[in-house]
């Protein structure tokens, strides 16, 4: 037996149909149960949820004034969660399926903010560091920490040019070819 919304109707007493009754009530226990604590005896937690599932949706939905929508969509070939903001406003990527967190590595942000580092040994003059992963869109700082050679009392580090700055990699210069150096990369 399945739902039926009809039964019992607002005239009728839920004894005439005992059978569709049971099956109506179990079916909104169930409902009401998924992700939700759910106990036989009155509970403070009753209603609270366990989890949020979110199932995929094919674009953003719409939001109303003073209302948001968290929701999960495709994003390269993976379920991500997104916020979609008041009044049909911007969409904004919560997750991605993609962070490494290693010696060089990167993650991200909310918003689509991608931050990259790594460590530079032996790095000579001049170089280039290729990105972890590209940035979809372009990168938009470089940040140095040197990690200071005794033998030198002055040592300089710097991208070679605002060209130089690539969604893939960046060119350096450094003054002193045996200072290995860290790096922080942001973008989108």
């Amino acid at each position: 037996m399945t739902f039926d919304s009809s039964k019992p109707n607002s005239n009728e007493s839920p004894s005439q149909f005992p059978a569709q009754a049971q099956t109506n009530w179990s079916r909104i226990e169930a409902i009401v149960s998924a992700d939700h604590q759910w106990n036989d005896a009155a509970d403070a937690s009753d209603g609270k949820h366990n989890k949020a599932r979110f199932p995929e949706q094919a674009s953003a939905p719409s939001t109303a004034a003073n209302e948001v929508a968290l929701y999960s969509k495709e994003a390269n070939s993976i379920s991500e969660l997104y916020m979609r903001r008041e009044s049909d406003g911007n969409e904004i990527q919560m997750t991605t399926g993609a962070v490494s967190a290693a010696a060089s590595g990167y993650s991200f942000l909310p918003g689509g903010v991608i931050i990259q580092w790594g460590k530079k040994t032996s790095p000579g003059t001049s170089g280039t560091i290729t990105f972890p992963i590209a940035f979809p869109n372009a990168c938009f700082s470089i940040s140095f920490g040197m990690i200071r050679n005794a033998s030198s009392s002055t040592q300089s580090l710097y991208v070679n040019s605002a060209s130089a700055i690539g969604p893939t990699s960046f060119a350096y210069t450094n003054t002193s070819s045996n200072t290995d150096f860290f790096w922080t990369a942001i973008g989108n």
